[in-house]
């Protein structure tokens, strides 16, 4: 019911699932508590307007444009401690506010995390890493706030394009571009660490 926790025990569930009411989906243990696609499709979708998932491995969706989480309409949701690899994507994140992922490792993915006209989310203490192509693509989205995040060995660390987002105190390293900013005034980057 709307509200509720559900725990689920360690395991490996091969499925694809939607969560449309508010309430938290809790994993026993993010490293052994595994939502496969089994290669196909979107792996966990949700369109709601508050929800949280944490706990979780959740990999192997389809191909590029599927996501292994699709997020859609969330505000004031919460995607924590979670490990999402080898997905299209890993996260995609459309229409939604105020919603915060925080300590998930986002990693083998075709890309880390897309925004699309997701405005005023905060990403902060992920590992964001060895992504085919940008470890986060904030495309047609403003005032997300990128923090403290390692985004490493991806071709792009972030992508913006074309509105403004604030990038702080990030360690961006090995990635082809660090930071690439396309069509886009009063973008805040500052306190990052750059390395090759």
């Amino acid at each position: 019911s709307k509200g509720d926790t559900v725990y689920v025990y360690n395991g490996t569930y091969y499925e694809h699932f939607g969560i449309d009411k508010s309430l938290t989906l809790l994993g026993e243990d993010p490293n052994t508590t595994i939502i496969d696609g089994n290669g196909t499709g979107t792996v966990v979708s949700i369109h709601t307007y508050s929800a949280s998932v944490a706990g979780f491995t959740i990999k192997n969706s389809g191909d590029w444009p599927y996501q292994g989480m699709y997020i859609d309409g969330l505000s004031y949701g919460n995607i924590t401690k979670n490990n999402i690899t080898n997905n299209g994507m890993g996260i995609r994140i459309d229409a939604s506010a105020n919603t915060n992922v925080v300590g998930n490792n986002i990693t083998n993915n075709g890309q880390g995390i897309y925004f699309d006209s997701a405005d005023n989310n905060n990403v902060f203490g992920n590992n964001i890493m060895a992504n085919k192509w940008e470890g986060i693509r904030l495309g047609g989205s403003s005032n997300n706030i990128i923090h403290g995040n390692n985004i490493t060995n991806n071709e792009y660390g972030v992508f913006i394009c074309p509105y403004s987002n604030i990038v702080i105190a990030n360690n961006i390293a090995n990635n082809e571009y660090g930071v690439y900013v396309a069509l886009t005034s009063n973008c805040i980057i500052y306190h990052n660490n750059f390395i090759h």
